[in-house]
């Protein structure tokens, strides 16, 4: 374009109206193809700033379902029909010198039990001279101990099992007698502290129900899966065919 334009200049020193007009359809065209590629690059822009945004979404919603369930006894984890049905670690903790030791202890000296009206046992201690005084020893609470029967995940939801709390320091407890000792039945030295149970709701919408109340985690999904491993759970949460996965990690006792 340059050459026709040096062109005109040097033999005619002036521009005709064929001239300008060549020149105008040359530029319409070069800013018709421009403003094109620009609407492309904007929209591609829009469409992955979208699909980047979701991608977090989902992800920010499987990681509040990780910790949710990260806080859970996972050897409580019932799920039935749209729900999944859980209960939820109850801890304190405390300083004590360099440490951050918790306030409940769920391993108990089987020796140490004593049974009349109500059911008393000591703990195993983390260290001595620790003397936590915890808000959580003034709760209601109850706790599941585990006989040789027990059921995992069923016999957390029944009675047989479970006792009121009715003392409970960092070295003993005393509760009400679980029914199942009455049938003698020999009893394994750790225990579960529980209050309410917890639920996540697979309807339309994923929501996670906490002492009565209802929340929201997401909208709109595909699907939630859980499923169990050696070592623990994988959760998989899909979303507009597209799959995120983590992995829950079960502890030993």
């Amino acid at each position: 374009m340059l050459e026709i334009i040096f062109y005109f200049m040097i033999y005619h020193r002036a521009f005709g109206l064929f001239e300008i007009l060549v020149c105008v359809v040359i530029i319409s065209i070069i800013g018709i193809l421009g403003a094109k590629s620009l609407l492309y690059i904007y929209k591609k822009y829009e469409i992955e700033k979208t699909q980047y945004y979701k991608t977090i979404s989902h992800k920010n919603a499987l990681l509040q379902l990780k910790k949710i369930l990260d806080s859970a006894y996972l050897e409580s984890l019932y799920i039935k029909d749209d729900k999944i049905v859980f209960y939820e670690k109850i801890q304190e903790r405390q300083y004590y010198k360099d440490s951050m030791l918790p306030c409940l202890i769920n391993v108990f000296n089987p020796e140490s039990i004593k049974l009349a009206s109500n059911l008393s046992l000591e703990f195993l201690t983390l260290r001595s001279g620790f003397m936590p005084n915890c808000n959580v020893y003034n709760e209601s609470l109850e706790v599941i101990f585990v006989g040789e029967s027990f059921i995992f995940p069923n016999d957390f939801y029944s009675n047989k099992f479970r006792a009121k709390v009715i003392s409970l320091t960092h070295k003993n407890l005393t509760s009400t007698m679980p029914p199942f000792l009455q049938n003698r039945e020999k009893i394994k030295p750790y225990l579960y502290f529980i209050k309410d149970k917890t639920e996540i709701l697979l309807q339309d919408s994923l929501k996670l129900v906490r002492n009565k109340e209802e929340y929201t985690i997401l909208d709109k999904y595909d699907s939630f899966n859980i499923r169990r491993l050696d070592f623990g759970y994988v959760v998989e949460l899909c979303v507009d065919e597209v799959c995120f996965s983590d992995v829950l990690h079960s502890e030993v006792l």
